[in-house]
């Protein structure tokens, strides 16, 4: 278990494969049983919630799996009302992920050769995984995703926005 506290609020917490097998739980089993519930109780123990942040805050929890079958959480912590965002419903937007910064720019140099306009993309990192968020999607582009990393379409540039470290636009051309 890994912990970082990214903000005053947010505290990021990262479980492996492993260490999701010993509570027998996996990304895609997390819903509202107990199994879930325990996970979580432990987590907010191990964070020291009850020191860090004041009674009656609200918390939201986010999860996003690990290529190792781990997965993140983050922990953000309001006694605001809930952040409501509305989230893109089409789909013309692909988010590429690269586990270390040398396939990230490999990716980035092959993908600008199959776009033959200038395409402006925004790039974060979350620890060290580094995020592409590109407004348009192709087929091609997609299977370069595989080969230099992953691709996912279920993170909104907001999420990246919120939670990562924003590196600037980069131009794929």
């Amino acid at each position: 278990m890994t912990f970082e506290a990214l903000n005053n609020n947010v505290m990021l917490v990262e479980l492996s494969g492993d260490e999701m097998k010993s509570f027998n739980i996996t990304y895609a089993t997390l819903n509202n049983n107990e199994t879930t519930q325990a996970l979580l109780k432990k987590l907010l123990y191990r964070i020291d919630a009850e020191k860090r942040f004041s009674k009656g805050d609200k918390v939201l929890v986010e999860a996003m799996p690990t290529e190792n079958g781990g997965c993140f959480f983050i922990f953000t912590f309001t006694s605001k009302e809930k952040i409501r965002y509305k989230i893109k419903t089409n789909k013309d937007f692909v988010v590429f992920k690269a586990d270390n910064i040398d396939d990230f720019l490999d990716f980035i140099k092959v993908a600008g050769i199959y776009y033959e306009k200038n395409i402006s993309c925004q790039a974060f990192k979350l620890k060290n995984n580094y995020f592409l968020f590109v407004p348009e999607k192709s087929d091609r582009i997609c299977q370069l995703m595989v080969e230099y990393g992953e691709k996912y379409e279920n993170i909104s540039y907001e999420w990246l926005n919120e939670y990562c470290k924003n590196l600037g636009k980069v131009y794929l051309q």
